[in-house]
């Protein structure tokens, strides 16, 4: 959703490239709503890379937002593979919870939004309306998430579907 869809994780801050339009569609949300990123980052625990530099580049993309004069409230990373089956791996809403628990945010009836079906998943089980953009991997997932979740809004990219969020 934020970051360019490639065919590997992004393991180094130097191999960050943010979407077009997306810093300034979370600078410009940020002014109406709460944003807090939650991110599954599986590479961590199977330390195909090492934990300092996934954490830099999350680090990196934060920073780039906050800067760009976005208020992240917070963030809460996932760093273990799906064969664990933990809470907070999306689907599950764990992290959504945590959030909501850390800072106070309004899970339910706020909103999710995603570029996979994963991200949907964990919304809709939080509570959340949710939105799928088709930025990064939101083109592949976009036929299963319309016919699944129904009520899911799928927009072009995240400036694209600014308007509904903050309606």
């Amino acid at each position: 959703m934020l970051i360019e869809n490639r065919d590997t994780h992004v393991r180094r801050v130097s191999d960050v490239a943010l979407i077009p339009g997306a810093v300034d569609a979370v600078r410009r949300l940020s002014m109406y709503r709460d944003v807090v990123i939650v991110t599954n980052q599986a590479v961590i625990e199977r330390d195909s890379a090492p934990a300092e530099e996934i954490l830099a580049v999350h680090q990196c993309i934060v920073d780039t937002l906050t800067a760009a004069g976005a208020d992240i409230v917070g963030s809460v990373i996932c760093p273990h593979d799906p064969a664990r089956r933990c809470v907070c791996r999306k689907p599950e809403p764990g992290m959504l919870f945590a959030a909501s628990r850390a800072w106070g945010c309004r899970v339910e009836g706020g909103w999710m939004v995603g570029d996979a079906i994963t991200d949907v998943q964990a919304g809709v089980a939080a509570g959340c309306r949710t939105m799928l953009v088709r930025t990064g991997r939101g083109v592949v997932h976009e036929s299963d998430t319309r016919r699944v979740y129904p009520d899911c809004v799928v927009a072009a990219s995240l400036a694209c579907g600014l308007g509904r969020l903050l309606a």
